[in-house]
C-alpha cells in the first residue's frame, strides 16, 4: 500500500501564507512609485515599494502606510504612523523639513489609511524602519511638502 506523508500543519500554513503573500506581492496594484522627499532617507523619489491593503485598526506605530492625501482624495501620500488613538492616527514624515503631515493636518481618521507599506523593491530583505544615518543615496531639498505615492499603472489602490 503506498503511503502519502502528512505535513505538519504548521508547514502547510507556512507554504499557503508564502503563496499568498507573493501572490500579492506580483499584483499590478502593490508597487507603488515614491515622489517626494517627505520620507527620506527611508524612501527617495523613484523608490518602488510593495503594499498590501490594510485596515487602520491593524496598523501600529512605527509602520509606514499609504494614506489619501486630505486636501486632494484624489491624491495618495506615505507616511509613517506616529500613534494610533482609537479610530484616529496621527502620521509624519521622516524628513520634517520636507514633509507635509499630521503636524499640519491633526489627527485623522482610520479611514485615510490605505495600504501598508511592505519592503522597497527590489531589496524584498529589507525592513522600512526608520534611519538615522542617511543611506547611501543622497537626497536634495525639494519644496515638495509630501512623499506621494503613483501605481506604475496609473491606478489606485
Amino acid at each position: 500500500m503506498l503511503r502519502i506523508p502528512r505535513w505538519p500543519r504548521a508547514e502547510v500554513a507556512a507554504a499557503v501564507l508564502t503563496g499568498g503573500y507573493l501572490g500579492a506581492l506580483t499584483a499590478d496594484r502593490s508597487r507603488i512609485v515614491v515622489r517626494g522627499w517627505s520620507m527620506a532617507p527611508t524612501l527617495l523619489p523613484g523608490d518602488v515599494v510593495l503594499t498590501l491593503p490594510i485596515a487602520a485598526r491593524l496598523v501600529r506605530a512605527g509602520q509606514v502606510v499609504v494614506l489619501r492625501d486630505p486636501a486632494d482624495a484624489d491624491h495618495l501620500v506615505i507616511k509613517r504612523i506616529h500613534e494610533r488613538c482609537g479610530d484616529q492616527v496621527y502620521v509624519l514624515g521622516d524628513d520634517p523639513d520636507h514633509s507635509t503631515d499630521s503636524r499640519a493636518w491633526g489627527w485623522l481618521p482610520g479611514t485615510q489609511v490605505r495600504r501598508l507599506v511592505l519592503v522597497r523593491w527590489p531589496e524584498v530583505r529589507s525592513h522600512l524602519r526608520r534611519h538615522d544615518q542617511p543611506s547611501g543615496r543622497r537626497a536634495t531639498t525639494s519644496t515638495s511638502g509630501s512623499s506621494s505615492a503613483t501605481s506604475p499603472a496609473g491606478r489606485r489602490p
